[in-house]
């Protein structure tokens, strides 16, 4: 597996289903700002209907709904289903995820825990989602809110140190410098 971050406002994106898992990903989607989303279910339960806010499109997708996308996610759905809704979006150049079946995944989603701009991702490469969902929630524990505040003020500290023209090696310095001086990893 090789970890990426995906920024969801950036592509085209499709997820169909049904029910809890639908509503995970939905969910999970619109926390990391999903713009270009297309939504179908052939039998929504009633909380991903109002989860949906509208955006909801009745039954199955076709080929032709794989035009353009990057990314399908697919959830509570039979595995025949799955299995031929995977092809299709393959075929259109598409990633797939199938929620709890790691053959018809080409990548996974790790949990995540966000603090701001922070993300840090806990994946087990599909092995274990429930160990990886413990380990996000021991990280909650450890890493306070504050952390959002902290990336934010480091962030404002590069792009100052940006435009004084110092490159990324004393940038580097520099962060590690302000991160000890605070004792914010000590």
């Amino acid at each position: 597996m090789l970890p990426i971050t995906l920024d969801p406002a950036r592509l085209p994106i499709l997820l169909v289903g049904t029910g809890r898992e639908t509503l995970g990903r939905l969910r999970l989607l619109e926390a990391a700002g999903v713009e270009r989303l297309r939504l179908f279910s052939p039998a929504p339960e009633p909380e991903l209907r109002v989860a949906a806010s509208g955006r909801l499109e009745d039954g199955l997708p076709g080929p032709q709904d794989f035009a353009g996308v990057r990314v399908v996610f697919i959830g509570d759905l039979d595995e025949a289903t799955s299995r031929r809704l995977a092809a299709q979006a393959r075929a259109a150049g598409a990633l797939v995820n199938r929620e709890d079946v790691p053959e018809l995944c080409d990548f996974h989603v790790p949990a995540v825990l966000r603090r701001g701009a922070l993300s840090l991702a806990i994946s087990t490469g599909g092995r274990s989602p429930a160990l990886a969902r413990r380990l996000k929630g021991w990280l909650d524990e450890k890493l306070p809110e504050a952390w959002a505040e902290r990336v934010e003020r480091i962030g404002a500290a590069r792009d100052h140190w940006r435009a004084e023209g110092l490159g990324p090696k004393e940038i580097g310095a520099r962060t590690n410098a302000l991160i000890d001086q605070e004792g914010w990893l000590a």
